[in-house]
């Protein structure tokens, strides 16, 4: 799902007609993000130490302190660009639903984030 976001994020600045492997795909991203969240917040953190601390409460802190904001932004962006498009162009939805495309270039963060977590797994 990264490499397909690297390709097509800068790529939303166009429209592109209604394509079937398009809307999966954006279904698809939207869902593995939003329940992607829910995950980060529940699963074990590896300390400096290289031990892992399980505790729910000292996860939920450090997720909010580093990713919960951004993951946020993106998740909301996301599903109110869904909201803005099925306006189906009327008024200020319209405008919106262009605005949130621009703004899924933001989704390009998630990159760096992926690469923390490419480092954790190697280690």
């Amino acid at each position: 799902l990264v490499i397909y976001d690297m390709i097509t994020i800068p790529m939303a600045v166009f429209t592109f007609g209604d394509n079937l492997f398009l809307d999966f795909m954006a279904w698809t991203t939207r869902l593995f993000w939003t329940f992607d969240m829910t995950m980060s917040s529940l699963t074990g953190v590896v300390l400096t130490d290289g031990s892992v601390q399980f505790d729910v409460r000292f996860i939920l802190k450090r997720y909010l302190k580093t990713w919960l904001a951004l993951d946020t932004f993106i998740v909301v962006s996301d599903w109110m660009e869904l909201i803005a498009a099925g306006a189906g162009g009327a008024g200020a939805f319209g405008r919106l639903s262009r605005i949130f495309r621009i703004v899924r270039v933001v989704r390009l963060l998630r990159l760096v984030r992926m690469r923390e977590v490419m480092e954790q797994i190697t280690e």
